[in-house]
């Protein structure tokens, strides 16, 4: 089973204070591989270029979309805290250990 998490961070560059802030937004991505019968799993991270803007909407939900990718690394071995389970038809895991905040 592969699963995989986007995250968007958001950071302001430039004019804090004004209305139309330079804001940063830099994708990633994390891929998972795991097994339903293994506590121990695969995992891959990119990074994406950063896309600088002052304005939102859908050139930067496009921008976002075709970053390319400035950074990968992995796959490096996690161990989940509790092997994968299925409930109600769906899949259920638990994120790994080395992944906590």
């Amino acid at each position: 089973m592969t699963v995989t998490h986007r995250f968007y961070k958001k950071q302001v560059t430039a004019g804090a204070t004004t209305r139309t802030p330079t804001l940063r937004y830099t994708k990633v991505e994390w891929e998972g591989v795991f097994s339903l019968k293994s506590r121990s799993g695969l995992v891959r991270t990119t990074t994406y270029v950063p896309y600088e803007t002052s304005r939102t909407g859908s050139s930067l939900s496009a921008a976002l979309d075709n970053a390319q990718v400035d950074l990968t690394s992995g796959p490096y071995s996690v161990t989940l805290e509790t092997a994968p389970s299925v409930s109600n038809h769906l899949v259920m895991y638990p994120r790994p250990a080395s992944c906590k905040p």
